[in-house]
């Protein structure tokens, strides 16, 4: 690969070097270039796997899930009904073909936990696709058997007064389902 073999003629140029001026700043340039061939190489190796990657690919039904947040949920009057009710109205808004479906295997998963902090609250919303996915050997060729695991999540973490914490968080899920609604049709494009 040439990567490779650039890689290596830096390696031995660099390892040459010795105390004249000219050669120790020729060696500073190799550093850099090492450096940069270094940055460049894990960009195209990270590129490589996230274009492998399409965990949402032909994803075509779900169902929404959102957690009881118990006595904090009460105090900011915000309950698990509310807040499938804000993700389904999003889900459908931005990605109308994905059939909400309460029977389908693959599930948005919405958390909100939260507590009490000096005179206000202090939350943390968490969003999550669930998918069936196959649980493979390191080689990739031996399929273990299958399993839900989570393929895409966004998080936030945010403080405020029970007046305002309700709209942040309904907020906080619309903008959560746009950011799955881009990545999505990245990965559908049709």
């Amino acid at each position: 690969m040439k990567v490779e073999r650039l890689w290596r003629w830096i390696s031995f140029l660099s390892a040459a070097r010795s105390s004249d001026f000219r050669i120790e700043s020729f060696y500073c340039t190799l550093t850099r270039m090492k450096a940069a061939l270094a940055v460049l190489a894990s960009l195209i190796c990270v590129s490589a796997v996230q274009a492998q990657r399409q965990p949402l690919k032909g994803l075509t039904r779900l169902k929404i899930v959102a957690e009881d947040m118990g006595e904090v949920g009460t105090a900011i009057r915000l309950s698990p009904a509310d807040v499938e009710a804000e993700a389904l109205v999003a889900v459908r808004r931005d990605i109308p073909a994905l059939k909400i479906d309460p029977d389908a295997n693959s599930y948005l998963y919405i958390n909100v936990t939260g507590i009490p902090a000096g005179t206000g609250y202090a939350f943390h919303l968490r969003t999550v696709v669930n998918r069936p996915v196959a649980v493979l050997d390191e080689t990739f060729s031996i399929s273990f058997g299958r399993a839900i695991a989570a393929v895409w999540n966004s998080g936030a973490i945010f403080f405020g007064s029970a007046d305002t914490m309700s709209a942040r968080i309904r907020q906080t899920i619309d903008n959560d389902i746009v950011q799955f609604a881009a990545d999505y049709y990245k990965q559908n494009p049709n």
